[in-house]
């Protein structure tokens, strides 16, 4: 396993937020935005599919989580985690008064990464994102250009 870089940048509270004020947090960078086509490049140089093999897959991915979410799945995706669709609506005081079209929101996609329970070295168990392993946080150096957190 190779260690990967998180970058963050400090931030104060501003303002009159409470006991918060005036303090300072750490707060992720990312360094841009990767698009299906960079993914699908990156796949390719890695293995032995082809470039438009991997974007035909990548796309058709779509529509079946997409379908099949529509359809009241989970869908579970090795290493990367779970997604389905998911719903909430306003309270309303009884069954009768109940109104989809008023009190329903928008559906959402509702994503739980992949995660594994493992011992600690006090011996306790603690859940482990898997694409969080081997991550180490860093400062941004002061000159680097990132895209917004």
């Amino acid at each position: 396993m190779f260690i990967i870089m998180l970058y963050y940048k400090m931030y104060q509270v501003k303002g009159e937020v409470g006991k918060a004020s005036g303090k300072w947090f750490a707060r992720s960078v990312t360094s841009g935005t990767l698009e299906t086509v960079d993914i699908a490049d990156h796949i390719q140089s890695n293995c032995t599919v082809k470039y438009s093999d991997v974007i035909a897959v990548l796309r058709e991915l779509a529509e079946v989580l997409k379908e099949k979410m529509q359809e009241g799945y989970s869908v579970h995706l090795d290493n990367i985690g779970y997604m389905k669709m998911g719903i909430s609506s306003k309270c309303v005081d009884t069954l009768d008064e109940f109104d989809q079209s008023k009190h329903m929101r928008k559906p959402r996609i509702i994503f739980t990464p992949e995660s594994t329970r493992e011992k600690d070295s006090q011996g306790v168990y603690r859940k482990q994102v898997w694409m969080t392993k081997g991550v180490k946080a860093r400062e941004m150096p002061k000159n680097e250009n990132v895209a917004n957190p």
